[in-house]
């Protein structure tokens, strides 16, 4: 049956993905009985060279196993086999050409393309048309376009497994004519006889005939498992792949050495065959490639049959019946445009980039596709066959329990000592359970890590090792055993689910144990043991044992059984592995069960969330895993795969097949579960899959929702997939993170790996969640889904204009007789430009709907394009966009006298004299009107695009501008989180960020890997060096070792400053200015238009110097550190000691470094003297010296001490150590690359700015394309004379200078360096002026204790003793210092204590100054016991103790300890540090009176102590001694004395606590206050004990309630205060009438809190402290904080340690006495490290925000509505213009920008500081009240005022209204009885009037703006507290600026300005005065009525 089961899976197999995948495809069809029933010609070479005996061996490959080939042998096979190398996969370039250039449309445009040159030439006759052969090289562009985008595609789908096409051995050792010889390993021929040994890599592919008993292989390159292989000399397997008496070619001979034939070379290898076949695989079509496939298919069939039918017309009708009408090039090139027309050339480009964009999304989200189409087939998936172990659980396994038939133990990694030893002293029968677990595990710790707890320590092994591994050790420690000899071992594997090991104890006695399946094992056993050690037969509690399991495997339990049998008897073949293989099978019977254990690995938090989100897209899913049949339905039924409480099996089926009988006509996309059917499950073992008939198959398809397969094996896996695959309609998805799971992976629709799963599974699947985050799945869906709609909607947009109108415009020519009305010249374009660009915007549209809330696309039925799609194209829009475009080119012929007769059926009339024209006018009509057309399609497509966006919704739910569905094709830069220090961090924990970052630092391993592994990795030799080949070869790959510059695209930077916010439409105003001036200004064109273009020129170069300024700010990171490598290096190459040049170090150099000198690359330490130390503190900012080790200290690289990393510096010592990184990928190289990357995040008030730059832009834009269309279309025709194309552009202009407001760039850069400068004289430092506003919208501080809340100088207050406390004080006399050191004999042991353990020093020359007074070096804590203990050290006359070693304080083992000598020669370990770290350590404790006490009396009132000083706010400090006499002492070895003081660490003494106190300073509490009081919740983050925080807390006011809740309170306050389901990120923040609550946290607990943990916190708490906190967990609440509430988070901090926290806040506050990492990563600086400094910068960014708002206020209602209205009374009512361009961009960048200077230097309207802060989300710089008091107010009475003072100009030069309006080309001499010189002087003199007016009602305008609610009474600009004499200087200064523009005779001529009457200069002050009246009124009713509707409009 096992059989039939594989020829099921070739049956089903789809033709082209025979080869799965790799070496596991290889193996899983390598099964003699597949080999022999397939014909696949891609199938693997069968091997038979394991199966032969020794004898038929030699007789194969004629040679003799101990004299190898004969030269005559060995010269006929050479020419035979060729040489053994790896040649790269075929690729037939030819066919691939081809495929690239005629594939899609390609072939239709070639057709096209050679149409167009048969119609030049030769059809083109004598005088051949040039626009067809323009036409062709048009199309022949766009077929290269295309045919790069295949290439690139297929290119990226065929870089597969390149890196091990060159992997093969460089040298042999064989025999031949009975002589050893090395060879050169390509010589190899089938039948060499090869010498193998350790180190080696396999040369070729050789079955084994002599082996050493040690022989072991690592076949990881092949297989990617790490578990090492046996070598034997007998077959272990029929399948050769799995075989253990063959050596693969590549793999390595890691110990051991043996004899053996090859039988295989090169190509035929089997890293050959996959080479090979990795070339020769294809991908199946995916189904969106189905659908454009079809797509093109239909339009292609479309477009071929009008062209046919074209040429048809022409040949049969038009040819004769209109002889003359075209000659057959002519008919050509019309035929031609019926394919342009037809086919949406620009599909593939679209195509491409449409998923190109979601691609990058997915990436940015970890999900990372290999295959670009693959992305929407995962939108398609409908079943999911996700694995388990680590998928669906944490891969992080736990023994849970220890069974025994009796009874069960409950098992915890945290349980206590003294549990522990209770079980094994109680429970006779445990330790044999624990010997066992010790012995029968094939796991083991990595060295070097001994000091971290047991918990924490990495493992080789597999997971279930791993955890019995765990278990084992943690009562190993309590218990000494003698291990037993291990005599022989069988590897635990998937087909026999058992591992077995033979040992030997030290009475003699030999054993059989066997751990595995109890399913498998309990039938094998006769004996049972209970817990108290008594033996029964099994065979009477057979049902108890049962029982056992099934209970531990319903809960989700794993069990292991543990066996074992005596072997006392037996002769063991010792030697020989496989008969003693062969022994354990055949004795494995008559076992006996010692008991059992429970194994849980717990289920991801995101798993249950993510099943049931994707249940409710309509997605199934299924688990697969090899986990017994119970513990995989109670893991399904935890995540939620499973919701029924019962599930049906396999021998349920015949019983349900007669019940539920299958319809006979159902086909098999019909197997699926309907709609309304009950939820079923079923639970299948992996041994019932191969005999499940297709029938059962079909009924399990159709009949059950919900599937779990368990004890499944890989060949399972893939017959399950292939079943569902295809049933039902299903697209299968499987998850997998094994190797073993990549046949099923790769024969998926889609294989999706896990990011920490192996290599092979990896390149197996199509798609890989980098993550390994099983929610990040549901990404990938969206994102296909959304692929899917954003394609139909980019088809829909191309194909009504794209197609339709294009194809009708022919259709008018051929069938009608019509000129063409657009060419197949402008129908190329129009796809490939105008289509194409207008299209992208779709591509980054958002969902219309959720689309996770209904079923995945049917591939089957739901097409890209249907009837419906069609319908829409052809009958609707497409009609639309037709009849517009026809009807405007109807329109222009008609108004050129050709009218629609004229047109219809001409054919050959179309001659000179048609219609009463000339031919040359009648063609030159046909151009225009066919740009007509051209233009008209592509703006109709607004209004398709429009159209498209939403299938359902209205445009008026999904504004493009703003709301959830805005589109501005733009996003923000992902942000870079820190230097140094990020890098460290991201060492440390996985943190999620974008997949394809750039900035990611390179994951480090070096430090991890043994001396050996470390010169295999670099192929060097830590005693020689490198080998000059090897020199070369890597200097060739790795290049110089030196920084290069972080790179900058300074092209791009140009583009960005020169084209910038409003700049692009300056660009398009100047270019139009030219424009008017020549060429459409004609001969005498005026020089009006050439100013206003200067004059708009020299605005963008102001705006650009800002741009450029402002970018220079920003990016000075870092600069000084670019060259900082050491010149020269000492190395050892080929044995020799060499001083070279740096720069040429390459990776795998041994390299010496001694004392003093800069260390020249990242370097592995391998040999270290011991007193060697590092100063690190260029990159670290830390000045503590670190010394070298050889072992790894730390998982995290960069914490690590055994690497000398570049740039740092050797203080003492020497060491030895091999390079692993060079230049660039040295972390000093990552730092200076990454600090070139980094781009600044959008502020807030930037991306205010960005908004309100869109809004105005958009506006201009549309009124400047209506100016232009209403003089193209009314105004040129009805009023010829009125003004030509140069004046209508003019005019047009206007639009453009009048809404834009030219200068708020410059006020804007202005307002924010004003401020600044503020800030500054206050000692506040912003380091980018656009970060100002932002601390204005703070809600949220994250504030350090030490140094930020507190003064940072410590002391010690208390000296406690469990009899007694003894206050301390540093003012205390001589005296009393006396009295307590000889009244208190303990007091004198910590006084000598403390003066010895502790790391802080007085600096020198400083012995006069009261201790109090002396400068220190050393942290605060320390500084405060030097100060304590040398206050008594002058009354202590005690010899010192030597220091014999150190150990620093680090933050994760949370104390110091020292070995010291005393004079009598004992030796002592002091231990200073964190009491609830050593105080479970300590035995007994001394009293002041000097005895002692046992710690088991007193240890409650220790506690009280600790409690009661910590809870007043000190840190508490234990110290604690232990002697070490007798200890042996490893002083030569650093490494191993710092194991040895960790593992000493018990027995303590307590001596005695300090407790410290770091007051609060002064400041802290009212500045807590105050931010309250500004809405801004202070929250606390430190490092300190809870009770210590929360103490300080409550005294600085950050905590006011009594009492904090815990995260224990947490899943109760969440059940009594459940939080609505509705609530979206923004709403998880505290409501203000809701009490105050405080919780306080431990920095352990964080990694615990869920994404709901979180939400409920953010929206419960309003007061939190975070206590004993890490970086990474600062960075963590950071994050956490960030994205909930609306929160604009700040953060402060002075150390290094506080920069990825720093870096990440929306703005980070540095301390001005803190660490130059802490303020390179901070945004703003306070310089006196003052905390209430902070409400200076809080203050002045608010004030930014409200003089801002006051500044756009004032430019907006004269310098953008009053300067429009100018504009539109020219162009919408024939007035001659008010105001021209010139005095409109003067008036905008002068005279506004003066005046606005005032309003930057405005104090507060009113107390700032009493309202919470901006909510950046809602509270926007201009919303609607804003508009309407520009447009609807102040506008209007600035607007009205200029107007009606230019009327009552003109009316005193006898022009009225009724002269005045509607005029239009009726201005010119003797209008109104004036010449056209005085008329043309009053418009001169007329605008200045206007000028002036708008210019001092400004002033007005000014004044209102100054108060948005107080009265200008109250806020006098002369005196008083708003005093602000600027504001006269600015109004003298705007009246100068008029005047100098209406009177200097230069500007005078060149912009037609002339001087004004002197009234004109009078009346508008009372204007001005008018306006601030009427401001005055309207502020008077706000105050008076402030629920109004006046109030609720006011701005």
């Amino acid at each position: 049956m096992a059989d039939e089961n594989k020829i099921t899976v070739l049956r089903l197999d789809h033709p082209d993905a025979a080869t799965l995948v790799g070496f596991r495809t290889l193996t899983t069809y390598n099964d003699p009985d597949l080999i022999r029933d397939s014909q696949d010609s891609h199938k693997p070479e069968p091997i038979q060279a394991h199966l032969l005996r020794d004898s038929d061996l030699c007789i194969a490959y004629s040679t003799d196993i101990q004299k190898g080939l004969e030269s005559s042998v060995l010269a006929r096979k050479e020419l035979l086999h060729g040489e053994n190398r790896l040649s790269p996969p075929k690729t037939n370039y030819l066919f691939k050409f081809l495929g690239y250039t005629f594939g899609g449309f390609n072939a239709m445009m070639w057709l096209a393309a050679i149409i167009s040159f048969i119609s030049y030439k030769p059809l083109g006759g004598p005088d051949p048309p040039i626009f067809a052969l323009g036409v062709g090289l048009l199309l022949i562009i766009v077929i290269f376009i295309s045919t790069l985008f295949y290439a690139s595609v297929d290119y990226h789908a065929s870089k597969i497994m390149q890196s091990i096409q060159s992997m093969v051995a460089h040298k042999a050792l064989v025999v031949r004519d009975g002589i050893q010889l090395e060879v050169d390993a390509t010589t190899l021929v089938p039948g060499d006889l090869v010498l193998l040994h350790m180190g080696q890599r396999v040369p070729a592919d050789i079955r084994l005939v002599e082996v050493s008993s040690d022989l072991l292989f690592d076949r990881s390159l092949l297989t990617g498992e790490s578990k090492l292989v046996r070598g034997t000399t007998n077959p272990t397997d029929e399948n050769g792949l799995e075989s253990k008496n063959l050596a693969l070619s590549s793999t390595f001979v890691v110990r051991g050495k043996a004899k053996g034939i090859v039988f295989q070379t090169g190509d035929h290898t089997i890293i050959g065959q996959i080479v090979q076949r990795s070339g020769k695989q294809k991908l199946s079509p995916t189904p969106i490639q189905k659908e454009i496939n079809t797509f093109t298919i239909i339009i292609s069939s479309l477009a071929f049959t009008f062209f046919t039918l074209s040429i048809l017309a022409w040949a049969c009708w038009i040819r004769i019946s209109y002889p003359n009408y075209e000659t057959a090039a002519t008919a050509m090139v019309n035929a031609l445009g019926c394919l342009t027309a037809f086919v949406p050339i620009g599909l593939p480009v679209c195509f491409a980039l449409a998923l190109s964009i979601i691609a990058q999304r997915m990436a940015e989200r970890n999900v990372l596709v290999k295959n670009l189409s693959t992305i929407e087939t995962l939108g398609c998936m409908s079943v999911l066959c996700s694995d388990k172990t680590g998928t669906l659980t944490m891969g992080k396994m736990q023994v849970c329990g220890t069974l025994f038939l009796d009874q069960s133990f409950d098992e915890s990694i945290q349980d206590a000592k003294e549990d522990r030893l209770a079980r094994l002293e109680n429970v006779p029968s445990y330790q044999n359970i624990v010997d066992f677990a010790t012995v029968c595990c094939d796991a083991s710790f990595q060295p070097g890590n001994d000091n971290i707890p047991l918990a924490d320590r990495p493992v080789n092994g597999d997971l279930t090792d791993t955890a019995v591994l765990l278990y084992s050790e943690s009562y190993q420690q309590y218990s000494y055993p003698v291990k037993p000899h291990v005599l022989f071992s069988i590897a635990f594997n998937s087909k026999s689910k058992f591992m077995a090991k033979v040992i030997s104890h030290p009475n003699g006695d030999v054993e059989l144990l066997i751990k595995g399946a109890p399913d498998i094992l309990v039938p094998l056993c006769i004996q049972v043991v209970d817990s108290k050690g008594e033996v029964t037969q099994i065979s009477t509690k057979i049902d108890m044992v049962y029982d056992l399991q099934r209970k531990a495997s319903s809960e989700g339990f794993r069990v292991l059984a543990l066996c074992k049998r005596n072997l006392n008897q037996m002769e063991l073949p010792i030697g020989d592995q496989e008969s003693f293989e062969k022994l354990i099978l055949n004795e494995m019977k008559e076992l006996t069960l010692l008991g059992m254990l429970s194994i849980r690995d717990p289920p991801r938090k995101e798993t249950r969330p993510t099943v049931e989100a994707l249940r409710k897209a309509g997605i199934r899913v299924f688990m697969v895993t090899g986990d017994f049949e119970l513990t995989a339905f109670a893991i399904a039924k935890q995540v939620g795969i499973v919701t029924t409480n019962q599930a049906y099996y396999v021998d349920d089926l015949p019983r349900l097949k007669k019940e539920y009988p299958l319809s006979n006509s159902l086909q098999p996309y019909d197997y699926r579960p309907k709609l309304n059917d009950p939820t079923r499950s079923i639970v299948l073992n992996g041994k019932d899959v191969p005999n499940l008939s297709d029938e059962d198959w079909n009924f399990i398809a159709s009949f059950f929702s919900e599937m779990v397969f368990a004890r499944t094996t890989p060949e399972q896996k893939l017959l399950i997939v292939e079943h569902l695959k295809c049933r039902g309609d299903n697209i299968v998805a499987v998850t997998g993170d094994g190797t073993n799971d990549a046949p099923a992976l790769k024969a998926a629709d889609i294989g999706v790996a896990m990011g920490n799963g192996t290599d092979v599974a990896k390149e197996a699947a199509a798609m890989i969640l980098l993550d390994s985050d099983f929610s990040s799945l549901l990404v990938g869906i969206e994102n296909g889904r959304l692929v899917f709609e954003n394609l139909k909607k980019v088809i829909m947009y191309l194909m009504p204009a794209g197609s339709y109108g294009e194809l009708m415009a022919i259709i008018a020519t051929v069938f009608f007789g019509m000129q063409i009305p657009m060419t197949a010249f402008q129908q190329v374009v129009f796809c490939v430009f105008n289509d194409v660009v207008m299209s992208i915007s779709l591509m980054y549209e958002s969902a219309e709907s959720n689309l996770m809330n209904r079923a995945p696309r049917n591939a089957r039925t739901d097409h890209l394009a249907d009837w419906k799609f069609f319908l829409q194209v052809y009958c609707y829009i497409g009609a639309m966009d037709w009849i517009s475009a026809m009807t405007m080119w109807f329109m222009f012929m008609a108004e050129n006298g050709l009218h629609f007769y004229d047109l219809m059926l001409v054919y050959d009339k179309w001659q000179d004299g048609w219609a009463g024209k000339s031919l040359e006018t009648l063609n030159d009509l046909v151009l225009k009107g066919q740009g007509i057309y051209f233009v008209t399609m592509a703006i109709c497509q607004f209004g398709t695009l429009m159209a498209v966006r939403n299938r359902t919704t209205s445009i008026l739910e999904s504004n493009p501008l703003w709301g959830p569905r805005k589109n501005l094709d733009s996003k923000p830069d992902a942000k870079l989180q820190v230097l140094f220090r990020t890098l460290t961090t991201y060492n440390t924990i996985e943190m999620k960020s974008k997949a394809n970052d750039g900035n990611k630092p390179a994951p480090i391993k070096a430090h991890l890997l043994r001396e050996n592994d470390l010169c295999i990795a670099f192929s060097t030799d830590i005693q020689n060096g490198l080998e000059a080949p090897a020199i070369a070869r890597k200097e060739a790959s790795h290049g110089f070792n030196v920084l290069t510059p972080a790179k900058t695209n300074y092209f791009m930077k140009f583009l960005g400053y020169t084209f910038g916010g409003f700049n692009s439409l300056m660009w398009l105003a100047a270019i139009i200015s030219f424009i008017s001036y020549e060429p459409l200004g004609g001969p005498g064109a005026a020089i009006f238009p050439l100013g206003v273009g200067i004059l708009l020129i020299i605005v963008i170069f102001i705006s650009t110097v800002f741009y450029a300024y402002v970018d220079y700010n920003a990016s000075k990171i870092m600069q000084s550190i670019q060259g900082m490598v050491a010149q020269q290096a000492l190395v050892i190459r080929e044995g020799n000691e060499t001083l070279i040049d740096a720069a040429k170090l390459v990776p795998g150099d041994v390299v010496l470094l001694s004392m003093g000198q800069r260390v020249p690359a990242d370097i592995r330490l391998v040999e270290v003297s011991s007193d060697l130390l590092f100063d690190r503190s260029l990159l670290t900012g830390e000045s503590k010296l670190v010394n070298g080790t050889t072992a790894p200290t730390d998982e995290n690289a960069l914490e690590s001490k055994n690497l000398a990393l570049s740039s740092t510096f050797v203080v003492r010592g020497k060491a030895k150590g091999v390079v692993f990184q060079t230049g660039d990928k040295t972390i000093i190289g990552q730092i200076v690359q990454m600090s070139g990357k980094q781009k600044t995040v959008a502020t807030p008030i930037q991306r205010e700015l960005n908004t309100f730059t869109i809004i105005i832009s958009t506006l201009a834009f549309t009124f400047f394309i209506v100016s232009v269309l209403a003089w193209a279309c009314w105004i040129r025709t009805s009023y010829p004379l009125y003004e030509n194309a140069a004046s209508a552009m003019v005019d047009a202009l206007g639009c453009l200078t009048a809404f834009v407001p030219q200068g708020l760039p410059v006020c804007f850069a202005l307002a924010l360096t004003i401020i600044a400068k503020r800030m500054s004289d206050r000692n506040v430092l912003v380091k980018n002026l656009s970060t100002i506003e932002t601390l204005g919208c703070m809600s949220v501080l994250c504030s350090d204790k030490t140094g930020t809340l507190t003064m940072g100088k410590m002391q010690v207050c208390n000296v406690m003793f469990v009899d007694q406390s003894l206050p301390e004080d540093e003012n205390d006399s001589d005296a009393e210092r006396s009295l307590r050191l000889n009244g208190f004999p303990g007091f004198k042991m910590v006084s000598n204590f403390s003066s010895i353990c502790c790391d802080a020093t007085f600096l020198p020359g400083n012995e006069n100054l009261p201790i109090k007074d002396r400068p220190v070096n050393g942290d605060l804590t320390d500084s405060a016991i030097l100060r304590f203990s040398e206050g008594y050290q002058k009354h202590i006359f005690d010899v010192k103790p030597k220091v014999i070693f150190s150990l620093a304080f680090n933050s994760k083992n949370k104390f110091m300890a020292k070995v010291v000598t005393k004079e009598d020669g004992d030796i002592e370990m002091l231990i200073k540090g964190a009491p609830d770290i050593l105080m479970p350590s300590c035995t007994e404790a001394i009293l002041s009176t000097g005895g002692s006490e046992d710690m088991e009396k007193v240890s409650s009132t220790v506690n009280d102590l600790q409690r009661k000083a910590s809870s007043s706010g000190f840190r508490v400090l234990a110290l604690c001694k232990k002697s070490l006499k007798g200890v042996a002492l490893p002083t030569d070895n650093q490494d191993e004395f710092e194991k040895l003081i960790i593992n000493e660490i018990k027995g303590l003494t307590l001596v005695g606590m300090l407790s410290i106190r770091d007051p609060p300073r002064k400041e802290t509490l009212p500045t807590v206050n105050a931010m309250k009081k500004a809405g801004i919740r202070v929250f606390m983050v430190t490092g300190d004990f809870e009770l210590t925080a929360f103490s300080i807390a409550k005294q600085v006011g950050i905590v006011t309630t009594e009492n904090a809740y815990s995260i224990a309170d947490l899943p109760q306050l969440k059940n009594d205060n459940p939080l609505s389901p509705n609530l979206k990120n923004f709403d998880y923040h505290p409501h203000p009438d809701d009490p105050v609550r405080a919780i306080v946290f431990n920095g352990k607990d964080l990694t615990n809190i869920s994404e709901q943990d979180w939400d409920f916190i953010a929206r419960f708490f309003s007061e939190m402290v975070f206590a004993r906190t890490t970086p990474e967990q600062k960075l963590l609440i950071v994050e956490h904080l960030k994205c909930r509430g609306d929160n604009i988070v700040a953060v402060t901090g002075d150390g290094t340690n506080d920069a990825p926290a720093l870096k990440a806040a929306d703005i980070g506050v540095a301390m001005g006495n803190g660490t130059d990492v802490a303020k390179e990563a901070a945004a703003m600086i306070l310089l006196d490290s003052d905390f209430s400094s902070l409400l200076v910068g809080i203050e002045n960014g608010r004030l930014v925000f409200e003089n801002l708002k006051k500044v756009i206020m004032y430019l907006m209602p004269a310098g953008s509505y009053g300067e429009l209205m100018a504009t539109v009374s020219t162009v919408f009512f024939g007035m001659q213009s008010p105001m021209t361009a010139f005095q409109q961009v003067l008036f905008c960048v002068t005279n506004d920008v003066f005046m606005s200077i005032s309003l930057m230097y405005e104090t507060a309207e009113s107390n700032l500081m009493n309202k919470p802060p901006r909510n950046a989300r809602t509270d926007h710089l201009a919303d609607w009240k804003f508009f309407l008091q520009i447009y609807m107010f102040i506008g209007a009475m600035v607007w009205i005022s200029a107007m009606g003072m230019w009327f009552m100009f003109m009316a005193d030069n006898g022009l009225h209204f009724y002269d005045l309006m509607l005029v239009y080309d009726k201005w010119q001499d003797g209008w109104a009885g004036q010449s056209i010189d005085s008329l043309n002087n009053s418009v001169y003199i007329g605008d200045g009037v206007y000028y002036v007016t708008l210019a001092i009602c400004q002033f007005g305008t000014l004044f209102a703006v100054r108060n948005r609610t107080s009265s200008i009474f109250e806020s006098n600009p002369l005196w008083g507290p708003r005093k602000n004499l600027v504001i006269p200087i600015s109004m003298a200064g705007s009246v100068l600026i008029c005047i100098l523009s209406l009177y200097l005779p230069f500007i005078e001529n060149a912009f037609y300005t002339a001087p004004i009457p002197a009234k004109y200069w009078g009346i508008p002050f009372l204007l001005a005065l008018g306006i601030i009246i009427m401001d005055e009124i309207r502020k008077a009713l706000v105050r008076a009525f402030p629920k109004s509707f006046i109030a609720k409009m006011a701005w």
